[in-house]
């Protein structure tokens, strides 16, 4: 609290409180805008205006220059004077002590203000003073602010006042959108443009002019009318470049340029040619440079991604999810193998301010994660999400920092595979975002060069993209039919770290039905991370008997199922945990399908496979059954023999077992789905025996050995394969086995058999021939 800004206040509430249009201030004595509209709105009808407004407008000014000119120790009115008084104190100068009166203490505050901010010393206050007065911009160097960018302010003050349109800018060291604005209008000044043409924009004139003359390189200097030079040494000092204003294009200029052009990714002229004056006045620079990043909401097919590499670009930045432009099946590998590099995206509307808060975050944040997994992005990977509006900095605080809190927890579902966060928006929000620890690389939308947020800003100094074109169109040929692309421009960063080849596995999707399954085994095993990282990490060892009971939950739920592969019994302390993760993660894991569309298997087969392998150990090379057999291929064998007794009267077992082993009539329950899924499951059940999870084992098989034959041979050999026997006979004496041996198997084909007798000794000699060749023959062994 500042005594005369309260003095200031009282005075200003007694004097005009009954004017009509005149807003009370709090007598805080605190210096803000409240009290700045105020005073405008007290300026305003000590110079009769009616309609009183917080705005030092046009007609503000032109009332002030017809009835006060400038305001000098001639300057008879006790308002307006008093007015200025308090408009002194705000600003932090004496504006002495009665209110109303002109005096020697007003007169040097006024002459140090002029001379702090580029004037003359002149003690008097013109319209273009008396307006900046009317706000909060600082004349001297603040906390944040650089000299060298307060010099660049004091030099455009003293040059460019007399001219109409420009306005007197803060003198703070900091570089600001009107700051930006008063270096647009030098440079147009400079280009030769009157005050009816400039408009502090880079349009088609600016840019010419700067092309034609503006060209600025070593052992260049300035003259009385030239001052390129300078303009130039401002416009690096404004962008954060510690370049003194001499007026020579001096080695301290040289090596600023050289800095900047790099970190630009401009290329090394080392003269202030047109691309680096672009890139210094505006975010999307020169929005015609070429660039080697190109970003489109359109899946790409080989014909369109060729055509990108013909025209020269490298990177392409594409959408993770939401239908219609987020990445198509098989879309991702194919860019890849076609030699592009890849950046993920994630854009749900994300368009205004409506769709960022904490919650949003979160969703959004695990929607991406799980995305990534199941596209097989590796960890580490960086994915951008979109602030595709012009956020101010209350957005920031009130809406983005929560959203993208929110975001780091969403991605956090993904426990054994991590990512990282990147934003696409303007510039002040990307760096804000950054300086705050929220995400570790920045797209800026720098092509948006009207938002606020891009205007008196620097380039983030971790950026990785910058969009400079937008709204683009490429042409390329298809099937015999011309097609276009709609494309935007990014310029790629040396520190960006797109995706390549060896950081995304290749994943199942030669279908839409093999990639819904695949993206489900995907979607189950992050889910289950995520469960057991939140209840208790330490019950991560019970991570594979989720996956297979939600396998087994529909299908499998029988006594004697539950008896074989019984749920891990609670115990005290943290292992109890496990029955609390799990049940949580059944309400989130839906509900499993066996047959589906993607997988010749049963998938809910395979889970009651898996169970018994981690259960009891994969019996490798056995010589007779093994418990871990009872969850597959044992009990498979007892059912045929069941069904051979309940249909096969009258036909010969050999003839039996060929004609339904493995085959889809009515008279087996041993189909070629369950064929398919004991062999499987036996082999993914022996690699996550190990550290690998079931989705990653299913994706080495199923593309490693598409064919389920391959895969059944496979099996074959490593569970049967002895070195004192052939291969079929060692099958015949395991097959042969399962109905002679003790406990627990007996107890299975009580179970299983379905009530009929055993097999005699001959019998049985012949089914296990009969299996084996059958076997044999479908493994095309």
């Amino acid at each position: 609290m500042d005594l005369w800004v309260k003095n200031s206040q009282v005075w200003l509430n007694q004097r005009y409180a009954k004017v009509s249009g005149y807003n009370k201030v709090a007598e805080d004595g605190v210096t803000g805008w409240q009290t700045m509209y105020a005073l405008t709105r007290a300026l305003q009808h000590e110079l009769g205006i009616t309609a009183l407004s917080d705005n030092f407008g046009d007609g503000t000014a032109s009332a002030f220059r017809s009835k006060v000119g400038s305001i000098t120790a001639s300057t008879s009115g006790a308002g307006v004077l008093g007015i200025l008084q308090c408009a002194l104190w705000c600003k932090g100068y004496s504006g002495d002590t009665t209110f109303g009166k002109w005096s020697t203490v007003v007169a040097n505050s006024v002459s140090t203000i002029r001379t702090q901010i580029g004037l003359s010393s002149s003690a008097s206050v013109d319209v273009k003073l008396m307006r900046s007065l009317l706000t909060l911009d600082p004349y001297v160097l603040v906390t944040g602010g650089t000299d060298r960018i307060r010099a660049g302010q004091v030099w455009l003050n003293a040059r460019y006042t007399s001219r109409s349109l420009f306005t007197i800018v803060p003198c703070d060291g900091r570089f600001t959108r009107d700051v930006q604005r008063g270096l647009m209008l030098a440079i147009q000044y400079q280009i030769g443009m009157d005050d009816a043409t400039a408009n502090a924009n880079f349009g088609p004139g600016t840019q010419t002019g700067i092309r034609s003359s503006g060209t600025v390189s070593s052992n260049q200097f300035d003259s009385s009318t030239n001052h390129w030079v300078t303009l130039f040494q401002i416009a690096l000092a404004f962008n954060g470049y510690d370049v003194a204003l001499t007026g020579s294009f001096d080695a301290a200029t040289s090596a600023a340029v050289a800095a900047f052009q790099s970190f630009m990714e401009l290329p090394a002229s080392g003269k202030g040619d047109f691309a680096t004056w672009a890139a210094l006045l505006v975010t999307s620079g020169d929005p015609a440079r070429a660039t080697s990043g190109v970003d489109t909401s359109t899946p790409l097919t080989s014909a369109s991604a060729q055509k990108l590499i013909d025209a020269g670009y490298g990177v392409v930045l594409r959408y993770l999810t939401v239908a219609a432009k987020g990445f198509a099946r098989g879309e991702l590998s194919m860019l890849l193998d076609a030699g592009l590099k890849v950046v993920p995206i994630f854009e749900n509307y994300n368009n205004q301010a409506a769709y960022f808060n904490h919650d949003i975050g979160v969703d959004q944040g695990q929607q991406a994660a799980i995305r990534a997994r199941q596209l097989g992005i590796h960890a580490g990977a960086v994915i951008f999400f979109a602030v595709d509006y012009d956020a101010y900095d209350t957005d920031i605080d009130g809406f983005l920092k929560p959203y993208f809190e929110g975001v780091a927890e969403g991605l956090a579902i993904s426990v054994s595979v991590r990512y990282r966060i990147g934003v696409y928006a303007a510039r002040n929000v990307c760096t804000r975002l950054a300086d705050a620890g929220l995400v570790d690389a920045v797209w800026v939308s720098g092509a948006s060069t009207g938002w606020s947020g891009n205007q008196g800003y620097t380039m983030p100094k971790n950026w990785w993209y910058n969009q400079v074109a937008v709204d683009l169109t490429t042409t390329y040929t298809e099937g015999g039919v011309t097609k276009q692309l709609g494309i935007d421009h990014d310029v790629v960063s040396k520190n960006a770290v797109p995706l390549v080849r060896n950081a995304v596995d290749r994943i199942l999707d030669r279908s839409d039905d093999e990639l819904d399954f695949y993206w489900n085994l995907v979607r189950q095993q992050v889910l289950i991370e995520h469960v057991i990282d939140q209840v208790d990490p330490t019950v991560r060892t019970y991570a594979n008997y989720f996956f297979f009971f939600y396998l087994e939950s529909v299908k499998y739920t029988s006594a004697s199922f539950k008896d074989y592969t019984p749920f891990p019994v609670p115990g005290t302390g943290n292992d109890g945990n496990q029955q609390i993760a799990f049940d949580t993660y059944m309400k989130l894991a839906g509900v499993p399908t066996g047959h589906t569309a993607g997988y010749e298997g049963d998938i809910e087969h395979v889970g009651v496979v898996l169970q018994g392998i981690v259960g009891w150990g994969t019996c490798e090379g056995n010589a007779r059954i093994g418990p871990a057999d009872l969850g597959g291929w044992a009990l498979d064998v007892v059912q045929l023999w069941a069904n051979w007794v309940k249909f096969g009267a009258g036909q010969k077992i050999d003839v039996f077992v060929t004609e339904n082993m493995g085959q889809d009539t009515d008279k087996t329950e041993w189909s070629r789905a369950d064929v398919i899924s004991d062999a499987d499951g036996w082999l993914v059940g022996r690699d996550i025996l190990g550290t690998v999870t079931v989705p990653e084992s299913f994706r080495t098989w199923l593309l490693g050995h598409p064919s389920w034959q391959d895969r059944l041979a496979i099996f074959l050999r490593a569970r049967f394969a002895s070195s004192d026997l052939s291969l079929k006979v060692s099958i015949v004496n395991n097959v042969s086995s399962v109905f002679t041996d003790p406990w627990p198997y007996t107890k299975a084909r009580d179970a299983f058999q379905e009530g009929v007798r055993d097999p005699s000794a001959e019998e049985r000699e012949l089914l296990a021939d009969a299996i084996a060749t059958t076997w044999l023959a479908l493994a095309k062994l």
